[in-house]
């Protein structure tokens, strides 16, 4: 189980980073789960809180 370390306010509700996701895993929701979990653990390990559209590239 992950518990996220992640501090600073993320743009998690910004319409741009839903979209950019869904684009990026075509919508399949265990992808999209790893894919979360993958940009939250480098926000955390690389110290690159917030979590930003920039993130997802």
């Amino acid at each position: 189980m992950l518990i996220a370390g992640i501090e600073a306010q993320s743009e998690k509700s910004a319409a741009v980073v839903r979209r950019k996701s869904v684009d990026i895993t075509d919508g399949v929701t265990v992808q999209i789960f790893r894919l979360i979990e993958t940009v939250m653990v480098d926000a955390v390990q690389f110290r690159a809180e917030p979590i930003t559209l920039e993130s997802w590239q």
